[in-house]
């Protein structure tokens, strides 16, 4: 997943939540805190759990 290729080639559905999540982190020490959004984002990404 977080290679940014999908199952069946391409890019993956996740990664630009990915990468969104990964650029926050890196630029933040407190990063779960400041970070939680985009966390949140891609565990909904990956888990479809908020999803109607």
């Amino acid at each position: 997943m977080s290679s940014g290729f999908g199952t069946k080639g391409g890019r993956g559905r996740c990664y630009p939540f990915f990468q969104e999540m990964m650029a926050c982190a890196v630029q933040s020490d407190a990063a779960k805190e400041d970070c939680k959004f985009q966390i949140a984002d891609y565990n909904e990404c990956l888990t479809h759990r908020k999803e109607v």
